[in-house]
């Protein structure tokens, strides 16, 4: 189904006001996008646990929340109709957007660490590409898909800038996160073709994990990534090289989406561990 499909069906839906859900306006309706926002989150913390810290983890998380309802409050917008999916959806993001400010403001008077924005910064252009591609109706794009988890990923690096690290081991933390995020958006949606019996070229899926590997390992090679975290990579590699094999065992959506995030979680537990030790 195309995203302007699913935007057509959903306008319907919300047409009647008995049908209006505030979960349907607050909440992404991109399941997997939750363990995408919680991982470089998790990491940042384990790495470098901060009271700024924290702060960054909530505004991390309103920003995130304030996606579903800005793509629908502006699509409305756009097309000259209001709902009462409209207001609720304006409700939603301006509340997002202020408690984001607001918790970033926090992270910043208490960590005294300006540096703690360049991450966020260097994402900005593709934040705006996600935002085109939502306005587009295009979301399902393999960019757009893309750039969500990479800016989600400067989390992780701004919130180890709050607890203390420098810019550069900062910003390596993040790319361990992005290592994870861009193969895995590849492979899910090769593997959901598959499973629907649609033909597939696994190839990009795995050289994407195999340069994850690679650029880890370079990471390990300069001493700003932990030796678990080429391990993680390699685990990576091995499940999408079996979840695209004819050897793989067929599953549903919701089990692949089960599955990642514990790959996820598996890969934050890694790396926190090898920068721990």
């Amino acid at each position: 189904m195309s995203d302007e499909t699913e935007w057509r069906r959903m306008s319907g839906r919300f047409r009647s006001p008995q049908a209006v859900s505030w979960r349907a306006v607050a909440l992404p309706a991109e399941h997997g996008s939750w363990s995408f926002w919680l991982e470089p989150v998790l990491l940042g913390l384990l790495a470098a646990p901060s009271w700024a810290g924290g702060w960054l983890a909530l505004a991390s998380f309103a920003a995130f929340l304030s996606r579903q309802p800005l793509k629908l409050a502006w699509g409305d917008r756009r097309r000259g109709r209001r709902y009462r999916r409209s207001r609720l959806a304006e409700r939603f993001a301006l509340m997002d957007i202020g408690i984001a400010l607001a918790a970033l403001g926090g992270a910043l008077w208490t960590a005294q660490e300006a540096a703690l924005l360049i991450p966020l910064l260097l994402v900005v252009p593709l934040a705006i590409v996600q935002i085109v591609f939502d306005v587009r109706h295009d979301s399902r794009q393999p960019l757009a898909e893309a750039a969500g988890p990479v800016t989600l990923s400067a989390a992780a690096a701004s919130i180890a800038i709050a607890g203390g690290w420098p810019l550069i081991p900062a910003l390596a933390l993040s790319g361990i996160g992005i290592c994870r995020a861009v193969p895995t958006v590849f492979y899910v949606r090769a593997r959901l073709r598959l499973e629907k019996g649609q033909p597939i070229d696994p190839v990009l899926s795995t050289l994407l994990h195999v340069l994850a590997v690679a650029l880890v390992a370079i990471l390990v090679g300069l001493h700003l990534a932990p030796l678990l975290s080429i391990l993680a990579m390699l685990i990576l590699l091995a499940r999408a090289l079996y979840g695209l094999s004819r050897f793989r065992r067929p599953a549903l959506p919701k089990h692949i989406g089960i599955q990642e995030i514990i790959f996820g979680l598996l890969t934050v537990a890694l790396t926190a561990a090898g920068f721990s030790a």
